[in-house]
């Protein structure tokens, strides 16, 4: 087997997008999930342009990159995939669990937050305007089932974004580190392949 080689912009390439996507997830926002699902769409648009005209030696890693990037995005946000396919696969299951361990305190200039009602991630709804009432609990100034009852939450019942925009932020960053060592791996293969078999002998040109 051969072994697998990553240059050293490559190495910087990898922390940075580990560094940022750590970051994102430590502090969840809609707007950090917005920028972080474009970003990636567009670097994999720009893949697969690499794919199509950068010069060869590039060429595998493009095309690496584009065909697990897409995949990835594909099988677990994709129409019938995400119902059909990520629900078995053990990457929802572990993005619901941190979502459901999410915490969040609103501060003053928060205009809406979402709040996991009746304790489950199942029953998430979307609230506005959560104001604080004592040391532990909020209460909104409606409810959201149109009830016209104010509904109170404990702070580990809030979160600063929705299941849906969560579900983006992470998948846009495990899509992006996917489809960087997709691309890593098909560049070694290309290299791989454009080596002579030594087993074969040497080539002989043909008249």
């Amino acid at each position: 087997m051969r072994r697998v080689r990553l240059s050293v912009a490559g190495m910087m390439g990898f922390v940075l997008l580990l560094a940022l996507g750590f970051a994102a997830l430590r502090h969840p926002t809609p707007l950090v999930s917005q920028v972080t699902f474009t970003t990636t769409l567009v670097l994999l648009t720009v893949a697969v342009l690499g794919a199509l005209y950068d010069r060869r030696p590039r060429r595998a890693f493009w095309g690496g990159f584009a065909i697990v990037g897409w995949g990835y995005l594909a099988m677990n946000l994709g129409p019938w995939f995400d119902t059909h396919v990520a629900q078995r696969v053990f990457v929802k299951k572990l993005i619901e669990k941190y979502y459901n361990h999410l915490s969040y305190e609103p501060r003053v200039a928060d205009e809406e937050v979402w709040a996991a009602r009746y304790g489950g991630y199942e029953r998430g709804d979307f609230v506005e305007k959560v104001t604080r009432s004592g040391h532990d609990y909020y209460i909104v100034n409606h409810s959201v089932d149109d009830s016209g009852y104010l509904l109170e939450f404990m702070k580990k019942d809030l979160r600063p974004i929705s299941p849906e925009g969560y579900h983006d932020l992470c998948h846009s960053f495990l899509g992006l580190i996917a489809a960087l060592l997709g691309g890593i791996i098909a560049r070694n293969f290309a290299a791989s392949g454009d080596r002579p078999d030594p087993s074969r002998g040497p080539s002989v040109p043909s008249s």
